[in-house]
């Protein structure tokens, strides 16, 4: 039997409606592929890379958006392995992407050739409701990392977007070190 996150896992990544998506960018004039990838595993996030730049060659931007909310109940009723993962997505997932993200980009970005990571996080890293406390704690922990994402890349421009749920809010806090 699966597990919780097994189950949720294959659901949030669902190759069908990823195609869906596909075939709408590409309708639209632009330019799509996709590759199955579980952030909570650091293999999947290199094969990314590896396949990004296999692709193309390199890429300038990045966009984090992991974000797995978890069942809606209080922490005291939460299992470790619910929140132990929702923390491995949210979390480590973001600070694993951001690495191989990094090693790739810190080999050509310069003066003429700038790179970007955006890192999406949540309102609820500032204000946390009943249920979803684990979820309110890792967005918050995004918010936080890119405040010092550290010296030896800061030729790289981190941004931490947060998302507000209700129409044309939007948090922008860009920082560069």
């Amino acid at each position: 039997m699966q597990s919780w996150y097994e189950s949720r896992n294959r659901q949030q990544r669902n190759e069908e409606k990823a195609d869906e998506v596909i075939k709408i960018i590409k309708k639209s004039g632009g330019e799509a592929k996709f590759l199955q990838t579980d952030v909570s595993i650091a293999e999947d996030i290199k094969a990314l890379i590896d396949y990004t730049l296999s692709e193309y060659g390199e890429f300038q931007y990045a966009f984090n958006n992991s974000g797995l909310l978890g069942d809606l109940e209080p922490i005291a009723s939460q299992a470790p392995d619910k929140s132990s993962y929702i923390v491995d997505v949210n979390i480590k997932g973001v600070i694993d992407c951001m690495y191989y993200q990094i090693s790739a980009m810190i080999k050509y970005v310069n003066q003429s050739k700038p790179c970007s990571i955006v890192n999406n996080s949540s309102i609820l890293s500032h204000n946390a409701y009943p249920g979803i406390t684990v979820y309110s704690a890792t967005k918050h922990a995004v918010s936080g990392l890119n405040k010092r994402c550290g010296s030896r890349t800061s030729s790289i421009k981190y941004k931490n977007k947060c998302c507000r749920s209700w129409p044309n809010q939007y948090s922008n806090d860009t920082n560069s070190n």
